[in-house]
């Protein structure tokens, strides 16, 4: 049978909406200085009522799809992925993904939401090309983009001020033409 609650499933995770429960998870991620430090976030405290004014207006959203990722193994949250700036009549989105559970890095996590959120994109909602941003020194984050398909598009100089000097951020995109199939 199938479970409503897990609206993409994988192997290691599944994709479902976020519920109010999950709030407080969420607003400790974008205080983390480890979790945000490759992120534009952590500039300036997120609060709980930040994150549930997000929350209600992701909810209500035509542009936007955020999902919370769940470890299948422990069924846990850890982290959120979402598109964002869908553009229904260009057929565009942007992914951004942020795995906010420490002891869910490296586990393959990101790599399998990201595949199932891009399947979806193109499958269900039937979008032709989506973009991501990367800051330059986030390695871990540019290889994951890579693997499953994205390339570089462009490079924005010198963009973002981040760990005492100013980044680089990489553009990347994928069009459905090009998505691997698994």
């Amino acid at each position: 049978m199938i479970d409503p609650s897990k609206f993409l499933e994988g192997r290691v995770c599944y994709l479902r909406p976020f519920s109010e429960q999950d709030i407080p998870t969420w607003t400790s991620w974008f205080n983390h200085p480890v979790t945000t430090q490759l992120l534009e976030q952590g500039y300036f405290p997120t609060t709980t009522l930040n994150q549930k004014e997000r929350f209600e207006r992701l909810g209500t959203s035509t542009q936007d799809l955020q999902l919370a990722v769940v470890e299948r193994e422990r069924n846990q949250l850890v982290g959120t992925i979402a598109l964002h700036h869908i553009d229904w009549i260009h057929r565009t989105g942007d992914i951004s993904i942020v795995i906010g559970d420490d002891s869910a890095r490296g586990k393959g996590i990101g790599g399998e939401a990201v595949k199932l959120l891009v399947k979806h994109a193109f499958g269900k909602l039937n979008l032709n090309k989506l973009t991501a941003g990367v800051v330059a020194i986030n390695e871990a984050s540019l290889k994951l983009f890579q693997s499953v398909g994205f390339k570089e598009e462009g490079r924005l100089r010198q963009q973002l001020y981040m760990e005492g000097r100013y980044q680089d951020v990489y553009r990347l995109g994928l069009l459905a033409s090009e998505r691997k199939v698994d």
